[in-house]
């Protein structure tokens, strides 16, 4: 590497540093951008100088506002839970379980504030905090995470279930409607293309 070249990737890590720390100058306990720092939420920790909480591993915990987490017995969790000494908040893509913030997982869909479901029927949830319609041609269950394509000799449309096709017709796979045979062809499977 040139003497130039080196000098120029240090100028850039330089930048990039003082930006972040320029941007993120928030106290600890604290989270955000200058002038716009929030309070750490329960079960997370922010050390100061952060744009976004970070959430305690699992066997730790924390009050809101805190810097770090504190390691946590499940007795004392228990007792804490009972005598409501903790709550939960969770972030778009958590959930609580009890008075832990617990990550969301594929086919799920965490809006935030505790709240869990299946991603629904027709749709996909790709981030966990997010859901969108299933394409024409595709579909899925409750609780998948990706859109399925449509077999052949049935069809998928507005995120429906697939529906078979019926004699005398077909479509192949990722349709959106079943086609009539032509007339002078043969139909004989639904999944498969006409036979002249």
């Amino acid at each position: 590497m040139k003497a130039f070249e080196k000098i120029t990737v240090l100028a850039m890590i330089c930048i990039s540093f003082l930006l972040h720390h320029v941007k993120a100058a928030c106290g600890p306990g604290t989270y955000g951008t200058k002038g716009d720092c929030r309070i750490c939420p329960p079960n997370y920790y922010c050390p100061g100088k952060t744009t976004q909480p970070f959430q305690c591993p699992p066997g730790f915990t924390s009050y809101d506002g805190e810097a770090e987490c504190m390691e946590i017995s499940e007795e004392e969790l228990k007792y804490r839970l009972n005598r409501r000494l903790f709550t939960c908040s969770a972030m778009a893509g958590y959930y609580c379980v009890g008075a832990v913030s617990t990550e969301c997982t594929d086919g799920k869909y965490c809006p935030g504030e505790n709240q869990i479901s299946n991603c629904p029927r027709g749709y996909k949830c790709p981030i966990v905090n997010t859901y969108e319609i299933c394409p024409n041609g595709y579909y899925s269950n409750s609780g998948d995470s990706y859109c399925n394509i449509c077999s052949a000799g049935q069809y998928c449309s507005s995120a429906s279930d697939p529906v078979n096709c019926n004699n005398g017709q077909y479509a192949l796979e990722g349709s959106t409607s079943c086609t009539n045979c032509p007339i002078g062809s043969k139909c004989p499977n639904k999944n498969e293309a006409p036979i002249q």
